[in-house]
């Protein structure tokens, strides 16, 4: 046994404490107690700490790292436009290797803003080409090649009618039946459309029948009437069983309603710079007349007659005609004629030589006349009806307390006749404006709820998604730094007290001693000097290996000697 082992053997019977205490630096207990580790040890901990080292450098910048949302199409020509617009806006993206854009998701309201001002519609997914595009395969039947073009067509048409502005999404169903020869068992096809309309928004008459029309005439043998829109609200905006009067009478109350927020917008923006923002209300109600009335008048003025025709007659007889009574004895030879030797009277128009004469005249005459034929244009304005309310003008008393007070006669009469000239009121017409001065009710407070400590923090919600990545570095960082800590503490002293380790021992102990070493003597040779380590072979080795771990830890030792004995007993 060497000197150092036989000086703690004689300490540790004299009952004295052993310490070892080291006096080293951080960085050299470390590399002192990775060198003192088995290679492959020190192998594993190195790559441990490597790979420790890499997987929280990942996480943490990965966390970092914003999420993407995809926003393209799959049309290249879309792609590349919406790749253009967000290089020319200072947009982040990512082109993935399916050609999809991805933008980060805190950005995608801002983009989708951007985007609505540029015409650009990437959410909306040619399904379509999809149908059409997609393989058939062999075996697939004739029905399912015509259930495929019907959902081809239903498609398309939702995609047109989504480009109206008030339309969000659109669902065509079309119902087409079976083609057959027979004329008696023909139907006709029909369609359902179903609109969901953006928030706010409604669809005029002339845009529902924009749409009707446009279903219809896209099906071959579709006719109008056999269109049904309706609207995400169920509300029936077209059907077959509406008639011509329903869709009139839903058209003038458009048309009222158009009217009478016209002017109410004028006698807004008139009176905001007049008396101010919310210190009046207004309201109008406009009474349109859609009834056609046409009407043709025919007048005549008979100050101004007019000769619209003459016929006129006239008969002379210059020679004597027959007389006498018609017959026998008229048919006689004439006498011999008596010359007069004066002529009396010098009348060479005298009846009684020349005969007579006769002269008729017929004159049609026709009245000034005016035909007016009039038609009355639809929608004329009958009567405007405005309600208007101004608040009381607040003023500071001599206290200095605000008080209201109400308008003058002369402002009030003021008001009027703005409001009069801005919306047109005629009085003669049957037209009313009311403008009423009275002290508005106080607006009440708003309480406002009780909002967390933890929704107050602006950059929680934003802490929250990346804290999971950090607080998972944080740990195996942590973990890190344990095992170096640990690898670079320098070994505790040994502060066992050995002289109590014969009181844990048998008593018959010194003999089991004595007895091996007789046995270690007989075997070896006896020892001549007990301070001079002999000659080391492998036994020699073993024991002192065995004397270096009772120098360290006697304890165990005494341990493993008493189950020993327990065993031999």
């Amino acid at each position: 046994m060497a000197e150092s082992t036989q000086l703690q053997d004689i300490d540790a019977a004299e009952g004295k404490k052993l310490k070892r205490v080291y006096k080293t630096g951080f960085l050299a207990n470390l590399l002192t107690n990775v060198s003192e580790l088995p290679i492959m040890r020190q192998v594993g901990v190195m790559v441990g700490l490597a790979a420790a080292i890499s997987v929280a450098a990942f996480i943490i910048f990965w966390s970092q790292e914003p999420q993407y949302e995809p926003i393209s199409s799959r049309d290249p020509r879309i792609v590349r436009e919406m790749k253009e617009f967000l290089e020319a806006n200072n947009f982040k993206y990512k082109l993935d290797s399916k050609g999809t854009l991805l933008v980060p998701a805190k950005d995608v309201v801002a983009i989708k803003l951007e985007l609505a001002g540029s015409d650009l519609d990437p959410w909306q997914e040619d399904q379509a080409t999809d149908f059409l595009e997609k393989e058939s395969g062999f075996g697939v039947s004739q029905r399912m090649e015509k259930a495929r073009l019907l959902r081809t067509r239903e498609t398309q048409l939702g995609q047109t009618i989504q480009q109206i502005n008030a339309v969000k999404h659109a669902k065509v169903h079309l119902a087409i039946p079976k083609e057959t020869i027979f004329a008696r068992h023909r139907q006709p096809p029909s369609a359902s459309v179903m609109l969901n309309l953006h928030h706010g928004r409604r669809l005029s008459q002339e845009e529902i029948d924009t749409i009707v029309n446009l279903v219809a005439s896209s099906v071959p043998g579709m006719s109008a009437k056999n269109v049904t829109v309706v609207d995400q609200r169920a509300r029936l905006l077209n059907a077959g069983s509406m008639d011509n009067s329903r869709a009139a009478t839903r058209m003038e109350f458009e048309a009222e309603q158009q009217r009478a927020l016209d002017l109410k917008q004028r006698i807004d923006s008139l009176l905001n710079q007049v008396v101010g923002m919310h210190k009046f209300t207004a309201e109008v109600d406009v009474d349109m007349d859609f009834t056609e009335r046409e009407s043709t008048q025919k007048s005549y003025n008979p100050d101004l007659p007019a000769v619209r025709s003459e016929f006129q007659i006239e008969d002379k007889r210059t020679q004597g005609g027959a007389q006498g009574v018609p017959g026998a004895l008229s048919n006689q030879p004439p006498t011999d004629a008596d010359i007069p030797q004066v002529v009396e009277g010098g009348n060479a128009n005298n009846a009684s030589v020349f005969g007579n004469s006769r002269k008729e005249v017929t004159r049609n005459y026709e009245l000034d006349t005016t035909v007016t034929h009039q038609r009355r244009q639809v929608g004329q304005v009958g009567r405007i009806s405005v309600s208007i309310g101004i608040d009381y003008m607040r003023t500071v008393d001599e206290q200095g307390e605000e008080i209201k007070v109400p308008r003058s006669p002369e402002e009030l009469a003021n008001i009027r006749r703005l409001v009069k000239g801005a919306v047109g009121l005629d009085l003669q017409r049957g037209d009313v404006l009311e403008v009423v001065n009275f002290p508005f009710a106080p607006e009440e407070p708003v309480v406002m709820p009780e909002v967390p400590w933890w929704e107050q923090i602006p950059f929680l919600g934003l802490l929250i998604e990346k804290g999971w990545g950090v607080l998972i570095a944080f740990v195996i960082g942590l973990m890190i730094i344990r095992t170096i800590v640990m690898l670079a503490k320098p070994p505790k002293p040994i502060e066992e007290d050995v002289s109590t380790i014969d009181d844990d021992l048998p008593d018959d102990v010194d003999d089991v001693m004595a007895d091996q070493e007789a046995e270690i003597e007989k075997a070896l040779g006896p020892i001549e000097n007990p301070f001079l380590p002999g000659p080391l072979g492998a036994d020699q080795a073993q024991l002192a290996a065995v004397r270096s771990i009772v120098g360290n830890d006697p304890a165990i030792v005494a341990q493993v000697i008493k189950e020993w004995i327990e065993q031999d007993a």
